[in-house]
């Protein structure tokens, strides 16, 4: 199924997308700058041993010149090896140093679930990035310093 909600009041675009195994990621184009993706974690069907980011979910970051790619944090901290506290502490507000990965595999890996899952893609407005690339060249830098 493919549902597509259009806010024109606030000149954005969220694209809600769930996807049958067989279609594997199909990526919507990035119509500003930037472009939020994210998934919920499936706590119901999976525990914290599930394979990558299905029982957490996770959140990246595409910009229009390079729409392939899914930039992702990963942080850098002991927690990764208790899923469940990492993700409290997360939510708690807590900030690690981390890396940043294209992790577009992620997110294909995510609509491989049995139960089904659905992506969110948020087209940022270009007058809500602080940067007029809206930080595309800083999470290059960061993906080359950390990557």
């Amino acid at each position: 199924c493919r549902l597509t909600m259009t806010a024109m009041k606030n000149f954005f675009r969220v694209w809600l997308l769930c996807w049958t195994r067989s279609l594997g990621l199909e990526l919507p184009p990035v119509s500003s700058t930037a472009q939020l993706v994210g998934f919920a974690g499936d706590q119901l069907n999976y525990d914290e041993s599930a394979p990558h980011f299905r029982w957490t979910g996770h959140v990246g970051l595409r910009y229009h010149q390079e729409p392939q790619t899914i930039y992702g944090f990963t942080p850098d901290t002991p927690l990764l090896h208790d899923t469940h506290a990492l993700v409290n502490t997360l939510l708690d507000g807590e900030r690690f140093a981390g890396r940043v990965a294209d992790d577009a595999a992620e997110f294909e890996d995510a609509t491989q679930s049995a139960f089904g899952q659905i992506l969110v893609f948020w087209d940022i407005p270009n007058d809500r990035c602080l940067h007029a690339d809206c930080g595309f060249s800083q999470v290059l830098q960061d993906l080359r310093s950390t990557g």
